[in-house]
């Protein structure tokens, strides 16, 4: 009996201490994470209509298709409340479906959304 009782012990000390290695662990990830620099740029990661084209230029491909956003250039870009509203072109004859817009949000690059209207 004495034996088991001891192993039972000996079993609870080695979770113990396993259990302070991990937190120790992550308490060191957790620091060195929070000393990595934020490489953010001032004007955001979309700075200008020159990069919001390349980045919606990119996704619409990706959804529609080389042919669609080349028929859809010159896109139209504007800046409005911190996001770049980039429209493609308007014509007499238009895409079935319409004409596309996205949104790109200027300080995280993140698309807002994607949209064809008439």
């Amino acid at each position: 009996m004495q034996r088991g009782i001891m192993i039972i012990r000996q079993a609870r000390v080695r979770f113990v201490v396993a259990a302070l290695f991990l937190v120790y662990g992550y308490a060191q990830a957790a620091q060195v994470e929070a000393q990595l620099p934020n490489l953010r740029p001032q004007a955001g990661y979309v700075p200008d209509a020159v990069t919001a084209s390349k980045i919606a230029d990119a996704v619409l491909v990706s959804m529609f298709g080389e042919e669609y956003v080349k028929e859809e250039r010159p896109f139209s870009i504007v800046l409005k409340d911190g996001v770049w509203v980039i429209r493609g072109k308007t014509s007499d004859d238009p895409h079935p479906g319409g004409s596309v817009e996205i949104q790109i949000d200027k300080g995280t690059a993140c698309v807002v959304s994607v949209t064809r209207g008439k």
